[in-house]
């Protein structure tokens, strides 16, 4: 487990290896919105090309708690975004409607799915 300051060097610290067309997307969800924001900033401060979040964990949000975060998390940022769905690790589920109400938002581009619907 990575203290905060701990994920933040490794930000910086694989940034400084970034070569030619490689493109770095970090994961940044954090216990709530205002600390992925955080986290976001930071990133894009240090080289991020884009970042990978999930529902924060453990927390339970409703369906429309947790669209609210991805969507508000989006507004802060100008990095390019993706979705990783993982409900047995964050206990919260995105369903397909879900999803595609928060891809019309422009900075989500990538979506990664850990449910048995995939196929």
């Amino acid at each position: 487990l990575l203290s905060p300051e701990e994920r933040r060097q490794v930000i910086v610290e694989t940034a400084k290896m970034k070569t030619g067309k490689m493109k770095l997307f970090y994961g940044c969800t954090g216990n709530n919105t205002d600390s992925t924001i955080d986290y976001l900033k930071f990133a894009r401060a240090n080289g991020a090309d884009g970042a990978i979040l999930a529902a924060p964990a453990y927390i339970c949000a409703s369906e429309a708690d947790t669209e609210a975060y991805f969507l508000e998390v989006a507004d802060a940022t100008d990095l390019p975004l993706g979705i990783y769905n993982n409900p047995p690790r964050v206990k919260s589920d995105l369903h397909w409607d879900q999803l595609l109400r928060i891809f019309k938002h422009p900075n989500y581009v990538v979506h990664k799915e850990s449910t048995t619907r995939v196929g």
